[in-house]
Parts: C-alpha cells; sequence; structure tokens
C-alpha cells in the first residue's frame, strides 16, 4: 500500500513540476524575435525577422506604451498597414509563445492595435509611440 501512496505522490509530483504556468503570460522582458508582414493594398508582403537586441528592446518600449482595452470587438474599415508575430522564451527547453498583433497607422499619426490575447484586445499608441514604431518598421 504505501508503494501505491508512494507513486501517487511521485506522478503528482511530476504533474506539478511540468504544469505550463506561462500559457497566458507575456513577459516582454522575454521578447526573442518578431516576424513581421508588411500589407501593402490589400496583400501580405514578404516577411522579415527582427532578432537584433537593439530593435527588439524598441519594440519592447513601444509595446509598454500601448494603451490596451480588453474585451472590444473592434471591425476596421480597412486591411491592417502590418501584422506582427511577436515570440516570448520563457524557458531554452520549452517551445516559444507566440502573440499576434494587427496594426493600422492612421491619418492624425496614432496607430490601432488588435490583439489575438484576451486581456489586451484592442490598443492604441499615441503620435509619438506610433512614430517610433513606423521607424523601427522602416515604414515612410
Amino acid at each position: 500500500m504505501k508503494k501505491v501512496y508512494l507513486l501517487i505522490s511521485l506522478v503528482t509530483l511530476f504533474l506539478i513540476g511540468c504544469k505550463d504556468e506561462v500559457s497566458d503570460k507575456k513577459d516582454l522582458h522575454m521578447l526573442s524575435r518578431v516576424d513581421v508582414f508588411p500589407i501593402v493594398e490589400g496583400t501580405k508582403m514578404e516577411e522579415f525577422l527582427i532578432v537584433d537586441e537593439k530593435e527588439l528592446s524598441s519594440i519592447r518600449k513601444v509595446f509598454e506604451q500601448v494603451q490596451w482595452t480588453p474585451n472590444v470587438e473592434a471591425e476596421m474599415e480597412r486591411m491592417e498597414d502590418f501584422q506582427l508575430t511577436l515570440f516570448y522564451t520563457y524557458n531554452e527547453n520549452m517551445p516559444e509563445r507566440l502573440f499576434e498583433y494587427k496594426i493600422w497607422f492612421n491619418e492624425d499619426g496614432t496607430a490601432t492595435i488588435i490583439s489575438n490575447v484576451a486581456r489586451e484586445n484592442f490598443g492604441k499608441l499615441d503620435k509619438d509611440g506610433a512614430e517610433e514604431l513606423k521607424e523601427i518598421l522602416s515604414v515612410d
């Protein structure tokens, strides 16, 4: 009987140890890569990657400035200007976590961002943040 309890205890500890605690967390400091898909006239262009630590640091700073409004159903009149996939590496032995964003640069100089993360969902960037993001993405 002791062996059964010991086995159950070991299995329980193993399952607790393997529990994935980062599945819905997003820590900007763990950002390891950004895939960028420019959209031109409704067509997704060739993707490019951002892996340079200086550019990743700039993206972290921009995303810290976004004012998020969760639980908003937004529809945009036109296709997004960019699609970004942000990759987060929490543990090198585990797969990266991916978060997707659609970005619109508005005529008033601001930017609108829609996220696939429920607690973010709909975001706005002021003119300064939008300008910085444009520079990072090399948008004229």
